[in-house]
């Protein structure tokens, strides 16, 4: 045992001493490889160290024990600015070869070799609370910021500070590899040029991580990899900020990819990305159990045959999609949102949206499955064999591809939206195999596209290879190419093996868009038979708000005055039925204002000028417009305007107005605009 004294060291010290503990700065400036402390023993090793450590070629502490344990308590800088082979060039380097090893470390660490690498026959402890930074020096450099094995116990890491690797050669920033079980817990960021943000790999234990922080790779590297050969893995990260993005092809480059022998539960509440082929953003597999992944933030794949969800498993497969989206590869390669594989009672509750880009957003194998939609689902779903089945529920949207596979006798049950293909992109045709049942707050929407050579509507299409019970709104989207209606064009909406029930109201929308204008022009009228329901087109002629009333409302609601009159609102936007019918709008949808105001120079000593624009309904010739200014919002008087442009918007005309007086730039001035029955 050395104890030693910063004034005795010697400059030609290659090694400062071997075991003791030391308060003062140590620097080694050799072309031979220099260690700042070694230390060698048969036995126990300790360490106590609080001085910065400084080294050309060499390591910062290096420690090895034949039959004991290592105990390395490090408070204060290590810096290599070197490297070179073997042990040098690293942070701290401890292999106990009979006995454990524990590192705790406070401060900084910057080495040109692994910046912490711990390797024991026994438990491995690191505590980590500084920055870890290396860089390699050579080409075929391994420096990864923390590695520990341990070939016959538990590894347990407790980490703060950031870690950053910048090497050419593959350096992750955690690797940590154990007989027994492997406990991370994480507070800090990581980032990788070449590797993987963490890997934990436990041959005979278990796998626990909580994570908060961003992870990131620049070139090629997986985010977190999670292995348990003979037990569970459980990680857990509820900082909707910690991130993981990884890149490269293949599943070693998964962002989150866990395997185990047990059961595997992920947590993870902030956005999870891959790039790269075949490198999905989440996969999850146990060979003999469960598993059960949530997510809140954003999670995407992109790349070819990428997942953004994968689960794999004998048991029960659980996707909890709580809020945000989850999203596969973009293109028309097979990517799928979210996919399982085997498994027996497997469900997705989704409060977010499901969605791919090469529009399969579900695809399951042969176990059971329970798609339970509170949010928005756009794309094919394939359930494969068992039994199945989608609820779309009140509010919830499931936006249908070419294929809806729920398998023969299994049911669609939809008090949501469910709609034909994306607004305004090509219409298709959705094969559904199964049973459709809507419930009377259901909504189905399709669109007209436009017509053929042969004068024949282009339009969405569902059929059902099942039986199909009818209820709820029909919503129909005009698009803009569809610009000549005519009476009489027919098309079929949807066929089934069997069909029941009608549609309890009907709506043709002047547009793609979801705030799309109640159709003037064109309605719809819809005819039944066991199978088929088909839709022809009327024009419409609309003169007044009682016309288009029957537009806006079904019959019940147009027997109710306090719904459907024009001076009732009912959805609580502000602006009465008349004004929606005069100005458009959704009477049952709150909506924004209809005019938008420009001021003049606010500094003018004569006033502010005012100028209007705003849409007026050129069918509704019982209601007029008009402006009311006011300086309290109660007592209100006429504004008298000059009209300055109009601009031919199809059913509407654009108006712009200017005021004919300014208003005072002194106190407060309120304007509004508002519309009235024209007196007869």
């Amino acid at each position: 045992s050395l104890n030693y004294e910063p004034k005795k060291r010697k400059p030609s010290f290659r090694k400062a001493f071997r075991t003791g503990s030391s308060s003062g700065e140590i620097r080694t400036h050799t072309t031979a490889i220099s260690n700042a402390i070694s230390a060698d023993a048969s036995s126990n090793i300790l360490v106590n160290n609080t001085a910065s450590l400084s080294t050309f070629f060499g390591g910062g502490i290096v420690a090895h024990s034949i039959g004991g344990n290592i105990d390395i308590q490090h408070d204060g800088v290590i810096r290599n600015s070197h490297g070179g082979t073997g042990i040098s060039g690293k942070g701290i380097s401890a292999v106990a070869d009979s006995g454990s090893v524990n590192v705790s470390v406070r401060d900084t660490i910057i080495s040109t070799g692994s910046a912490i690498e711990v390797k024991a026959a026994n438990d491995i402890g690191i505590t980590s609370n500084g920055e870890i930074s290396t860089k390699s020096s050579g080409t075929s450099a391994f420096s990864p910021g923390i590695l520990a094995i341990s070939s016959g116990g538990k590894a347990t890491l407790n980490s703060s500070g950031d870690i950053r690797t910048v090497t050419t050669s593959i350096s992750d920033a955690v690797g940590l590899k154990a007989e027994s079980d492997i406990q991370i817990n994480n507070t800090a960021s990581l980032s990788t040029f070449l590797g993987s943000g963490m890997i934990a790999n436990s041959t005979n234990g278990n796998v626990e991580i909580n994570h908060e922080g961003t992870i990131g790779v620049s070139q090629s590297g997986g985010g977190v990899l999670a292995y348990a050969s003979a037990g569970f893995v459980n990680i857990f990260s509820n900082d909707s900020g910690s991130s993981v993005a990884s890149r490269g092809d293949f599943n070693s480059s998964d962002a989150i990819h866990i395997e185990a022998a047990q059961s595997v539960t992920l947590h993870w509440a902030g956005d999870v990305e891959s790039i790269g082929n075949r490198a999905n953003a989440i996969f999850a597999k146990s060979e003999m159990s469960g598993v059960s992944v949530t997510t809140k933030g954003d999670v995407r794949a992109n790349g070819i045959a990428a997942y953004g969800i994968f689960l794999s498993g004998p048991s029960i497969l659980t996707a909890n999609i709580l809020s945000g989206s989850v999203s596969g590869a973009d293109g028309a390669s097979v990517s799928v949102g979210v996919g399982f594989i085997d498994g027996t009672e497997n469900k997705v509750n989704n409060y977010g949206s499901i969605i791919s880009q090469s529009f399969v957003a579900i695809k399951t194998g042969d176990g059971n499955e329970t798609i339970d939609n509170h949010g928005g689902i756009y794309g094919s779903i394939d359930l494969g064999a068992g039994t199945n089945v989608i609820e779309n529920r009140s509010g919830a949207t499931l936006v249908t591809h070419n294929d809806l596979k729920l398998g023969a006798g299994n049911f669609l049950n939809s008090s949501g939206h469910l709609q034909m293909g994306e607004l305004g992109q090509e219409t298709l045709t959705t094969t559904m195999i199964g049973n459709l049942v809507m419930a009377p707050s259901a909504s189905f929407r399709m669109e007209i596209q436009d017509t053929n050579l042969s004068d024949e509507l282009i339009t969405d299409k569902l059929i059902v290879v099942g039986s199909a019970v009818i209820d709820g709104e029909f919503i129909v989207s005009i698009q803009e190419l569809y610009d000549e209606p005519k009476a009489g064009h027919a098309f079929t909406i949807l066929t089934a093996t069997s069909l029941t029930g009608t549609f309890s109201s009907v709506r043709v929308l002047n547009g793609s868009h979801h705030s799309a204008e109640i159709s003037r022009k064109v309605g719809l009228e819809l005819s039944y038979t066991e199978t088929t329901i088909t839709g022809t087109v009327v024009l419409l002629e609309i003169d007044s708000y009682e016309d288009w009333k029957k537009l806006g409302f079904d019959e019940a609601q147009q027997a109710d005055e306090l719904v459907s009159g024009s001076e009732a609102n009912p959805d609580g936007d502000g602006l009465s039925n008349g004004d929606e019918a005069l100005f458009g709008g959704d009477p049952l949808k709150p909506e924004g204002s209809p005019v938008s105001f420009e001021l003049g120079d606010v500094n003018d000593p004569d006033g502010i000028s005012i100028s209007a624009t705003f849409n007026v309904a050129d069918d509704i010739t019982d209601r007029e417009w008009f402006f009311e200014t006011s300086p309290n919002l109660e007592d209100w008087s006429p504004a008298s305007v000059t009209e300055t442009t109009m601009q031919d918007m199809g059913d509407f005309s654009k108006l712009t107005v200017d005021f004919d007086q300014p208003v005072s730039s002194e106190g407060s001035t309120f304007v509004r605009l508002k519309g009235r029955t024209i007196s007869q």
